[in-house]
């Protein structure tokens, strides 16, 4: 089997980045809020904005990560596959599907990093409302 150009090999590499970023990111915000969070997590929340689903915080990390890196693995190998098959010719194929691959990365992980964010602030709040000595914090 021919080896990919260097184009293919590069958008490959370059797909699956913001999804790296991302899972990334939201590792270090959740690390560092993890303390304030509670357990379970909300991770769903309906149209009202009420929390309607949950996981728990120990499996928190396990199931961002998975569901950021799988799409990205996903948009990699078709990148891959793609611009393979279209490597001879000029192709602007390749940079919609890559828009589109950046553009699910950031619609998957703000919602993480909001829900994490929102849980730690309601994590907060209860503890305030639950503290004895009225200090809170």
């Amino acid at each position: 089997m021919p080896a990919h150009p260097p184009p293919v090999r590069r958008r490959v590499v370059l797909v699956p980045a913001p999804y790296l970023v991302f899972s990334a990111a939201f590792l270090a915000v959740s690390g560092s809020l993890r303390s304030g969070l509670p357990d379970p997590v909300a991770t769903h929340f309906g149209t009202a904005g009420r929390a309607d689903g949950f996981t728990s915080l120990a499996a928190l990390p396990y199931v961002a990560v998975a569901l950021l890196l799988i799409p990205g693995a996903v948009f990699a190998v078709c990148v891959g596959a793609f611009g393979a098959e279209r490597a001879g010719a000029k192709s602007l194929t390749m940079r919609p599907l890559i828009a589109f691959a950046y553009g699910v990365a950031g619609f998957v992980a703000v919602p993480f990093l909001a829900s994490a964010a929102r849980d730690h602030a309601a994590g907060r709040a209860d503890h305030r409302e639950n503290d004895p000595t009225g200090q809170g914090g």
